[in-house]
């Protein structure tokens, strides 16, 4: 049996070796520059930004830029103080005045509420101004915020730090404050002081994981923002709300929720507005979007599509609006902006460009002007080029012919600046020099847009090395995986080839780890795999490779079966094929159905298993069963076709329309009730039948007798959890539907949290005492009792004297009771065990049902519908799956055929997408981790279990419920042979793989490893096409979150295949020290 479990952790962990290797290389940050800017560098010796002495014209007329007092290197700020509002999740559409909704006298919750800064757009056009603020994706916060301080583009793999957010060790303008020692007051997301710790003079972070507490930060920001913005020892003071993204998150931003918020944002910012002096500007701004449910992450048009309102009481810019919609600025231009603004060093990896609307200051002499947008541009271009001089040392990820040809234009412009600079002191402005000025700043933003977009064409830099060693390593353990999935585990102890290739599978993970550390380098690494090959070779022998693979069969079914996976594996390396991924694994599941269900007709009705008795004519038997087969498959179709309702919409997906089921309760209060009604409903009768149709089973099967502690779990602790599960539903549709109504905290954080402890109480006590069997032996006269006994029998023989003995007595009762009269109905049969024939899948079921409630509190009450068809699916399956194998009679009994599991393989991934969810950033359901707690976590463990459960909710709930492929057809699928004389060892039932417990092992070893196998090339699919398409125009939008949802599903997966493995190898000591009480 150790074995058994060695050979399944080896393979694992060998997977997870490639995985871990491969991902290093695909998932690398961009190389960050430990350099900072400094006042003492770039010298503004000859620079022509800066004012010189022998140009009277340039310092008489204030055209040239002075430096500032405590740093030469930077132009002196025309501000001394900046308030940076941050009304986090802030979409454009937010801010700017709709006038639609006065012609059709409705406007949405989150239109026209910030009059504040709208009123001041139209009333004083030259002192505020509204910028679209376009993010770069992914639009998490914490990515937002770096970009947002550093000015340099994110990386992909940042995604996954947004609960962690460690310290910023790049160059940013919060540190380039501190290093002048100018203090910053900060208030609001704690998330800022994660990532500079140390660095603000007064701070009032407040928690801001719970996206369901809409008020703790915002009322803490307003509390003390007043208070500290009248102070005056302090150059920047930082504000961050969000309440607005806590809002969309909850409640979506169609909600009267939503207005309230905003209009809480208006109130504050115009009371900061009437407080301002001239030498303070104002920024409002939102890190993001958010898309029409309240999500973000990802980089639809909703999502990045943010808003910059700049303000100050004095002139701040001299060009008139644009007469037809708004500018569009990227977020990063806000560093060089603000830092010259403030007259501080921009940031040394800054790729944002001024904005130069806000340095037009003159606006009687427009050559001054512009001379001052080109030397504020002529800097910020300086400090892109000492960046990307100093990054091309460093790396070769910058295409050499592109930067060549960029620098020379930088070097172009700044020597044309110089010249013109020099004619500007010495000679009268004219028409000439502003079109030469002109030409200088068309010249410099085209320099920097175009820096901005090769950095960002080449933003990530893959390690080839490290990929293709992970790559061969997980090609090798997937080897490895296919030998034992068809029979390599018969000979895994006696094979001096699988011996020799598990050696060799070591070293070279080992090698593969020394290699990516640097302790080897690729020739040496290279030198010892082929040579230990070459052995491995050279001792090995044709028959022992056949040997390997000489029980391998296929019958057609199973051929198929591989044939429509190995279709769904190809499809991953389209985009558009991703894109539709979910109709693809219907499709796919739904002709499988099909052709099983041809499969077995076409079997009855040739007669395969009853030939002989029928004489060339149908019975109506065989057009019964045929008619039961038909049930089972409209069953499934149907389950199927309503599951489509409860799929989320990707941004590709342009005719998809969010499901009801999948948008905030809130949302559908305020719009229709009724529909809010129905859900409820619906959610609550799906709970009843999940928890009604398990129990009723049990009980059908006598599982459910007596006051084992496992029965008491099924019959009374698990259906209070659910009924826990209605009663919070019905307290969060009371709160989101009547946001006024206060809820303590603790009646919504009581329910999940009793959930939870029922649910792992239960996996606990299943895993101690999981059988379900009731043992009555009595008579009405004690002294009468029988009793089973048996005579001294080797191990073998106990299981049949068992049921020979029971059905003695059963006889001898019956004849008691017929001599008795009619009358005596109080007869019973002095021995009865309750629940013997069903006594593995039983334990099984239980498990499954604790873990589906947990499933259903962290899903929430939208899909509570999708896991009743799961479950009906799943049944449905399992009785075909049992007929299918009863009427073909496979003769290989040790080992699962493969339709089972490439079946179960379908049902985890349509029912991924039935669930409400999709391989996307913005589909990643973050409320799940707020479910029983307040989001003040010390830890991130606990929310990534709960986000990761919910989001593979039903990869847990197929792999808990694979090994029931084994059980089931021990007791199922005799309605396919009414007429056939079953086998004496069925009477069993599934006790009679007690019998022969390596039977059992080999079955259950058999489903787990080809279960893996099937994940592992899915898997291994992916890595191939990230690796194909590495810079295919959609990698980071479609195929590396693909990518990633796959690995983590594959060790989910593997981790939930080793517990039910080894819950049923408990499962069995249990039944084996059942019987051998009885046998005493």
């Amino acid at each position: 049996m150790k074995t058994f479990y060695l050979v399944i952790l080896f393979t694992v962990t060998f997977y997870a070796a490639g995985i871990l290797l491969f991902t290093f290389g695909f998932l690398l940050s961009r190389i960050v520059v430990a350099r900072n800017s400094s006042c003492d560098f770039p010298s503004p010796q000859g620079d022509p930004a800066f004012s010189d002495d022998g140009h009277p014209w340039l310092t008489g007329a204030g055209v040239a830029l002075p430096a500032a007092d405590d740093c030469p290197s930077a132009p002196k700020g025309r501000y001394r103080r900046a308030v940076l509002v941050v009304v986090d999740a802030l979409r454009f559409d937010f801010v700017f005045r709709n006038r639609s909704g006065e012609r059709r006298r409705e406007e949405r919750p989150y239109e026209n509420k910030l009059t504040a800064l709208t009123d001041l757009l139209e009333a004083r056009p030259h002192n505020a101004r509204l910028y679209r603020f376009v993010a770069d994706p992914p639009t998490t916060t914490l990515q937002r915020l770096k970009g947002l301080t550093t000015g340099s583009l994110p990386t992909f793999i940042d995604a996954g730090a947004n609960f962690a957010s460690s310290e910023i060790t790049e160059d940013n303008f919060i540190d380039q404050l501190h290093q002048l020692g100018r203090n910053i007051t900060f208030m609001g997301d704690d998330t800022w002081e994660g990532l500079f710790p140390k660095r603000f003079g007064r701070s009032f972070p407040f928690p801001s994981f719970n996206v369901k507490d809409l008020d703790t930060v915002d009322n803490g920001v307003v509390r003390n923002l007043m208070q500290e913005f009248r102070r005056s020892d302090w150059t920047l003071l930082i504000a961050h709300f969000l309440g607005v993204d806590h809002c969309g998150h909850t409640y979506g931003p169609d909600h009267q929720m939503m207005t309230s918020k905003l209009t809480q944002m208006n109130n504050i910012i115009r009371t900061l507005m009437e407080e301002m002096t001239d030498d303070t500007i104002l920024f409002v701004l939102g890190d993001h979007g958010m898309t029409k449910t309240g999500d973000h992450g990802g980089d639809s048009k909703d999502e990045v599509d943010a808003a910059l309102f700049v303000y100050s009481s004095q002139f701040i810019t001299a060009s008139p609006p644009p007469p037809l919609g708004f500018k569009t600025h990227s977020q990063i231009d806000i560093v060089p902006t603000l830092c010259l603004l403030l007259g501080i060093p921009i940031p040394f990896s800054n790729l944002g460009s001024v904005i130069v609307d806000l340095f037009h200051y003159d606006s009687k002499d427009f050559i001054a002007s512009l001379y001052h947008q080109v030397s504020v541009l002529h800097l910020n271009a300086q400090q892109v080029y000492l960046y990307t001089e100093e990054y091309a040392k460093l790396s070769n990820d910058l295409p050499r012919n592109k930067l060549k040809q960029l620098n020379g234009v930088f070097l172009k412009a700044r020597e044309r600046l110089k010249n013109l600079v020099e004619v500007l002191g010495s000679n009268s402005p004219d028409d000439a020099m502003m079109n030469d000025l002109e030409e200088l700043k068309g010249a410099y933003e085209s320099y920097l847009l175009e820096v901005k977009e090769m950095c960002r064409s080449v933003w990530a830099q893959f390690d080839l090395r490290s990929m293709v060693m992970g790559l061969l390593l997980y090609s090798t353990a997937v080897f490895l995986n296919l030998i034992l999935a068809t029979g390599g585990i018969r000979r895994f102890g006696s094979s001096p080839f699988m011996s020799r290739l598990l050696v060799w599978l070591f070293c070279s993970a080992v090698l593969g780890v020394l290699l990516h550390f640097g302790v080897l380098n690729e020739v040496a690494f290279c030198t010892a795999v082929v040579l230990a090959a070459g052995v491995i070779h050279r001792k090995t022998t044709q028959s022992e490779i056949r040997s390997l693979f000489s029980r391998c069969t296929l019958n057609r079914l199973d051929l198929f079966a591989l044939t429509a996976f190995v279709a769904y594996v190809l499809s991953l390396f389209s985009n558009s094929f991703v894109v539709y991924e979910d109709v693809v694994t219907a499709f796919l599941l739904l002709t499988l159905i099909i052709f099983l269900c041809l499969t077995v007709i076409s079997s009855i009705f040739h007669k395969a298993v009853n030939a002989d008795t029928k004489h060339g004519r149908h019975s109506k038997l065989e057009f019964s069963t045929v008619t039961i087969v038909l049930s089972l498959l409209f069953c499934i179709s149907a389950a199927l076709r309503l599951s489509q309702y409860f799929r989320a919409c990707r941004e590709e997906q342009w005719t998809c329309e969010m499901s009801v089921f999948l948008q905030p309760l809130s949302a559908l209060v305020s719009t229709s009730k009724f529909s809010s009604n129905i859900r409820i409903f619906l959610s609550v009768v799906s709970v009843s039948l999940i928890m009604y149709g398990s129990y009723w089973w049990l009980r059908y099967c006598g599982n459910l007798n007596g006051s084992a502690i496992s029965v008491v779990m099924v019959s009374y602790v698990i259906p209070f959890s659910a009924v826990m599960i209605v009663f919070y539903w019905f307290l969060l549709a009371l709160v989101q539907s009547a946001p006024n109504v206060v809820m303590p905290q603790g009646i919504l954080m009581l329910p999940p949290r009793l959930v939870y402890f029922i649910s792992l109480t239960s996996v606990l006590v299943l895993v101690v005492r999981p059988l379900c069997l009731f043992l009555v032996s009595r008579r009405k006269d004690p002294a009468e009792m029988q009793e089973l006994n048996l005579p001294a029998l080797n191990r073998e023989a106990i299981i049949p004297q068992i049921y020979n003995q029971l059905k003695l007595n059963y006889a001898r009762n019956s004849q008691i009771s017929k001599e008795a009269g009619a009358s005596n109905s109080d007869a019973q049969p002095p021995v009865i065990v309750y629940g013997l024939a069903t006594v593995y899948s039983s334990s099984h079921l239980v498990l499954l049902l604790a873990v589906t409630m947990l499933i259903l509190l962290l899903l929430g009450d939208g899909v509570a519908p999708s896991i009743l068809l799961m479950w009906i699916m799943l049944f449905a399956i399992l009785e075909l799956d049992a007929c299918h194998t009863r009427i073909i009679s496979y003769r290989e009994q040790n080992i699962v055929p493969w339709i089972s599991t490439v079946l179960m393989f379908f049902l985890a991934s349509e029912h991924f997408f039935s669930t409400g969810h999709q391989a996307t950033i913005p589909s990643i359901r973050w409320e799940s981790a707020f479910h029983g707690f307040m989001g003040d976590f010390s830890t991130n463990v606990i929310p990534a279990f709960l986000i990761t459960f919910n989001t593979f909710a039903s990869y847990v709930f197929s792999t808990v419920a694979l090994p029931l492929v084994i059980f089931w057809r021990c007791t199922r699928g005799r309605w396919a042979l009414p007429k056939v004389k079953s086998d004496p060892d069925e009477r069993k039932g599934e006790l009679q793989l007690s019998e022969d417990r390596n039977l059992l092992l080999q079955k259950l070893f058999s489903a787990v490893v080809k279960y893996i196998l099937l994940f592992g090339l899915k898997l291994l699919a992916m890595m191939l096409c990230v690796t194909i398409h590495r810079r295919h125009l959609m990698v980071w939008k479609i195929f590396a979150p693909r990518f990633l949802y796959e690995l983590i599903a594959f060790l989910v997966v593997s981790f939930f295949s080793f517990f039910v493995f080894c819950f049923v190898i408990r499962v069995d000591r249990c039944v084996d020290n059942w019987i051998k009480k009885i046998e005493s």
